[in-house]
């Protein structure tokens, strides 16, 4: 399995990270806090703890640290979050707010459906008030047609989805040629959730599962 595939990251966190953790509850005395500590019951590899106060969920451990704001307030309203959701409400990490990072996988298909759907534009399903215009546009969907994925390879663009700043750098030499002159369509955003964002929900959920009956 490909750890860094955004299509198996789900998989991979719950059957090679937590396959055999156990969590462990405890509160405070003055009910300053509740911790939740994620682990294998014979190490600390891939320890994870939750560590919930009044308006913050905090998550700190070996796969990463990020707080998330909200006004959820128990473990088990966080862990029924959906994974838009519990990015959205992450306010620090070490990839920012919102917790994403860039992948080349996603960012490589999103390419490949441009490509296809540049092909299939055609510049008379549109209206046109200026004549000059229409013929600008007109060109430029025609020479995006012919484009294809082995064109993008040929002048570098494969070799560019490796960051975010070579990517936006290729795109603004050669997007308009590729994907026609509409910038809003070109696939200029190759970020999706971070896996860690994605293992701190996947953990917690299956951390309250265990504790159902205690928390």
């Amino acid at each position: 399995m490909n750890p860094d595939s955004y299509l198996n990251a789900d998989k991979f966190i719950r059957e090679e990270w937590f396959q055999d953790h156990v969590a462990e509850d405890t509160r405070t005395l003055d009910g300053a806090f509740e911790l939740i500590k994620w682990k294998r019951p014979k190490n600390n590899n891939y320890l994870v703890m939750y560590i919930l106060v009044p308006g913050y969920l905090i998550v700190t451990g070996d796969v990463g640290d990020a707080i998330y704001s909200s006004g959820l307030t128990t473990f088990k309203q966080w862990a029924d979050c959906d994974i838009t959701y519990f990015a959205g409400k992450c306010v620090a990490s070490e990839n920012g707010r919102q917790y994403r990072e860039w992948d080349n996988d996603f960012l490589r298909d999103k390419v490949k459906e441009a490509l296809k759907q540049s092909s299939d534009k055609s510049w008379k399903d549109r209206e046109w008030d200026n004549d000059f215009l229409r013929d600008k546009v007109k060109e430029a969907l025609k020479q995006s047609s012919d484009k294809s994925w082995k064109d993008l390879e040929d002048i570098g663009g494969s070799l560019a989805m490796s960051s975010e700043h070579e990517w936006i750098g290729w795109l603004t030499e050669y997007g308009n040629e590729f994907f026609g002159p509409d910038r809003y369509c070109w696939p200029a955003d190759g970020k999706i959730i971070a896996m860690r964002c994605k293992a701190h929900l996947i953990g917690l959920k299956m951390a309250v599962e265990q504790l159902k009956e205690t928390i």
